[in-house]
């Protein structure tokens, strides 16, 4: 939601907007369904990238100045 956002409030013929999140790294695993409790941990099912709120780093450049991209970024 807040990409489209961003991309409908900036200029895109002067200005670009890039995404910096870090690659997944932290495992998520998940047991079988009908599996019964206990047994030990199970096998990983995939991996994520956990963000915290306001630790999204955007940045944004082209023919741009600081007051258009706060203005853009509130």
């Amino acid at each position: 939601m807040a990409r489209m956002y961003l991309n409908r409030k900036m200029d895109t013929g002067r200005m670009f907007a890039e995404w910096r999140v870090d690659p997944p790294w932290q495992a998520v695993s998940k047991k079988s369904q009908g599996v019964r409790m206990g047994g030990g941990k199970g096998a990983i099912n995939h991996y994520v990238s956990p963000l915290k709120a306001g630790r999204v780093i955007i940045e944004m450049g082209g023919e741009v100045e600081w007051p258009e991209v706060n203005k853009i970024i509130k």
